[in-house]
């Protein structure tokens, strides 16, 4: 692939988006890149706010409203950062975030297509690329996605689109006609990609291969092989143990395995080494800033991030074991 300054991770939810956009970041990171990654709920975001999205959709704003104060941020993205030099990564937002507040919207396939044409149009000078995710089962995807996230995860995204106009015109009302959305939207996705003019790769990420999907993207990114994030500052089990939050008492337990530093409980979510005694929460745009005390250990962490509604923003945590 030539030299792109912004690349867009799209695809329907569940498919892998957030966790290999966040892998590809810190693999750049590590190769010296000048990169920045956008989680689809960062705040501020410099091109699609998804709390505006979802206020536009509420109060059943003009579809044009929400869709011109989206493309004015683009041509002014495209102005600032032309020559920064930089690598942008975006995660969902042509796609689920820009094209799929249209398609709430109840707006026609061929509105949604110009929309996204001007989209990509003002993103041109900056030689963009596209990284689509396709998963042949959508149902599947969504079932196991809402699985993941927990119980009452299907009923929420239900209650989320059931409320949309889209929602409302057709009486999304069961989760088997949110699938049905979800595969209307995605058959539009899929035209809107074969039309784009984007430099651009497609990858079926159901069988769950990672390391093969990582392999193909930094090959198609950097013309080099993964690396993955750079080694954390001192040993895995320096960071292990027992920490407990200063205002609530809840109690947090991190293992050292060999799949690297994990939360000890049943989700067994990762924390990613990305610069010093600084991890990611995997997927997700959270900082676990560890301090060291006055006797060189580890005797706290931080949790800070630039996303909308995340009650860890801000708490801190001791460690007591």
């Amino acid at each position: 692939m030539d030299q792109a300054t912004c690349i867009f991770f799209d695809g329907i939810s569940g498919s892998g988006k957030s966790a290999t956009s966040q892998l590809i970041y810190l693999d750049l990171r590590r190769k010296g890149v000048d990169v920045r990654w956008y989680y689809e709920h960062a705040a501020p975001h410099p091109i699609v706010s998804s709390q505006e999205i979802e206020s536009a959709l509420r109060e059943n704003l003009p579809p044009q409203h929400a869709a011109q104060l989206a493309l004015e941020r683009v041509a002014a993205f495209v102005q600032q950062q032309k020559n920064s030099g930089r690598v942008y990564l975006f995660e969902s937002c042509l796609y689920q975030m820009f094209a799929g507040c249209l398609f709430r919207m109840d707006q026609s396939e061929d509105a949604i297509h110009r929309a996204v044409r001007r989209f990509e149009e003002g993103f041109a000078p900056l030689a963009p690329a596209l990284v689509y995710f396709y998963q042949p089962d959508v149902g599947a995807a969504l079932r196991r996605i809402a699985e993941k996230r927990g119980e009452g995860f299907d009923q929420y995204l239900l209650d989320q689109f059931s409320q949309t106009p889209y929602g409302k015109a057709r009486n999304i009302s069961t989760f088997d006609a949110l699938i049905g959305a979800y595969v209307e939207f995605r058959r539009i996705t899929d035209a809107l990609y074969e039309a784009s003019p984007f430099q651009k790769i497609s990858i079926d990420t159901a069988p769950g291969d990672w390391q093969a999907v990582l392999n193909a993207l930094s090959q198609f990114i950097s013309n080099t092989g993964y690396l993955g994030p750079a080694p954390p500052a001192r040993p895995l089990a320096d960071y292990a143990g027992e920490y407990q939050e200063t205002q609530t008492g809840h109690r947090w337990s991190l293992a050292a395995d060999e799949t690297g530093l994990v939360f000890d409980d049943a989700h067994r979510m990762k924390a990613l080494p990305c610069d010093g005694d600084v991890f990611l929460l995997e997927s997700a745009p959270i900082e676990l800033q560890f301090e060291v005390g006055q006797n060189g250990r580890i005797a706290s962490l931080r949790c800070e991030g630039s996303v909308l509604n995340e009650p860890l923003v801000g708490t801190v945590w001791n460690k007591v074991k």
